[in-house]
């Protein structure tokens, strides 16, 4: 099934030497698969972490919003993701938005982060690693894109929200990776406004 195949392929073509490699977290092989003759029920590990939907609702709740700094630290955690689905992966994820992320930041990151500065020689100034860990569920409908001809384009109804579908999918044009990148721009509006992205057509 597609989540079980996304991340066999992945761990495949990024390789054990990838720079890439760690951002093969953003997907996570499910716990128990159950297909059918019209789709498939992927039940993943329960995680306590929120997803970006759930955090940012708390805090539009708190009437607040999320920092600017911590909402660019998971724009480039997010773009990572991306990266390594693309050039690496091959893979359009084709959904991604704030109910499609989930946000992890614990004690074992700041862990990892003082291991990383250790290796560094001691400095907090080798290099922009956010202690922060994002991972893309809502895998039901990526798009191996590497079974296509290159430069492929894609027509296939969009299943994901209203909100992380491109304009193309809204006019039902043809569209491709920038799909994701889309979600992803999408994504961190809603962080910074506390509202969807919304979008319109223009007549005329």
């Amino acid at each position: 099934c597609a989540a079980a195949a996304v991340q066999r392929r992945l761990a495949e073509r990024l390789g054990p030497d990838s720079e890439l490699l760690p951002a093969l977290g953003c997907v996570s092989p499910p716990a128990r698969l159950s297909c059918h003759a019209n789709g498939f029920a992927s039940v993943a590990p329960w995680r306590p972490q929120p997803t970006l939907a759930e955090l940012n609702q708390g805090y539009a709740d708190a009437h607040r919003r999320i920092d600017e700094v911590l909402t660019m630290a998971y724009a480039v955690e997010l773009l990572r993701a991306v990266e390594a689905l693309h050039s690496a992966g091959k893979v359009l994820h084709t959904a991604i938005c704030p109910e499609h992320v989930l946000v992890e930041v614990a004690e074992d990151l700041e862990a990892e982060g003082e291991a990383e500065a250790e290796a560094r020689g001691g400095s907090e100034d080798g290099g922009y690693r956010p202690l922060v860990r994002l991972q893309l569920i809502g895998l039901s409908n990526v798009i191996d894109a590497s079974v296509f001809p290159e430069g492929q384009e894609y027509r296939t109804p969009p299943m994901a929200p209203r909100d992380a579908q491109c304009v193309e999918m809204l006019d039902s044009s043809p569209w491709s990776f920038h799909a994701d990148l889309f979600g992803v721009c999408s994504t961190v509006h809603a962080l910074l406004f506390n509202e969807p992205l919304s979008l319109e057509q223009a007549h005329g």
